[in-house]
């Protein structure tokens, strides 16, 4: 197996960041990504808004459930879903009674060392349905 690498996210130490704690996984410096694994706490606040200025962000949630902020939408994520969150766009998530646990693909390559991330005020304004309900933003396919 020519520079194939094998480990374990248990194996890794966590770091604590803005309301939750994040796992940069082993990735070799050539590579165009950088990969962490993430545990936003069950607290029902809000994890700050950040903005990556030149970093896209794919995050796939794998368990727990949360209120995804972007831009000046809201969208209610669970265990399955995943975003896909281009440069510039404000974004957080807020949990309720269980944590978020994701894994958040950044390219180009970001890590706590080399963050390639700007805290925001605000969001702007959220969207609901007539119902008051938060609304779901429609898969697009391309």
């Amino acid at each position: 197996m020519k520079n194939c690498l094998v480990d374990s996210i248990s194996n890794l130490k966590s770091k604590p960041f803005s309301g939750f704690s994040v796992k940069y996984l082993k990735i070799p410096k050539r590579w165009p990504v950088s990969i962490s694994h993430e545990n936003i706490y069950k607290n029902g606040k809000a994890v700050p808004f950040f903005a990556h200025k030149k970093t896209a962000e794919f995050v796939y949630v794998i368990r727990g459930k949360a209120k995804a902020y972007l831009g000046n939408k809201i969208i209610d994520v669970s265990g399955g879903d995943y975003l896909l969150i281009p440069p510039g766009i404000k974004h957080r998530f807020v949990t309720g009674r269980k944590p978020l646990v994701a894994l958040s693909v950044f390219c180009p390559s970001m890590t706590l060392d080399n963050l390639d991330a700007v805290m925001c005020k605000s969001g702007g304004n959220k969207k609901r349905n007539s119902s008051g309900k938060l609304k779901r933003l429609p898969v697009q396919n391309k």
